[in-house]
């Protein structure tokens, strides 16, 4: 699935894992990227939550076809404002634009940035800064083999 092949491409990509760390470099042993929310108690920062926040299939004269225009939101999380806002701007150095096939087989025909926003979450011991950015792709979901 789509979701898979992004979260292997957040994690391996060279200029983003030398921010984020690996799971052999990071106090909690996790890759750093998160569907929905971070999955760990206290999760090391910097970290990337991601979730899909709107799609749908594109239709052709023959109906239904395999082009998904998808939204996501990449949330970057980091202990200070400036660290948020280096991942995110990283991420945005390497996925906005990006065309190629994801490690689950899904097409990605174009992504585009087309909105950002800053955040504060306060813990019990301190607070974390987040940007969150989200994304439109079009792809193509080949994971079910066809």
């Amino acid at each position: 699935m789509f979701g898979e092949g992004l979260q292997n491409f957040l994690s391996t990509n060279t200029a983003i894992k030398a921010l984020i760390g690996t799971p052999g470099t990071r106090s909690d042993k996790t890759p750093g990227v998160f569907p929905q929310q971070a999955s760990v108690d206290e999760p090391t920062l910097p970290f990337i939550v991601y979730m899909q926040i709107s799609g749908n299939n594109e239709q052709s004269l023959d109906g239904p076809n395999r082009l998904m225009i998808v939204r996501y939101r990449i949330a970057s999380w980091g202990s200070t404002y400036g660290g948020a806002k280096t991942l995110a701007n990283t991420i945005k150095l390497q996925f906005n634009g990006f065309r190629g096939t994801f490690s689950d087989g899904s097409v990605v025909e174009h992504v585009s940035d087309i909105s950002e926003a800053d955040t504060t979450d306060d813990l019990p011991h301190g607070t974390v800064y987040g940007t969150h950015t989200d994304y439109e792709i079009a792809c193509v979901d080949h994971s079910d083999g066809h």
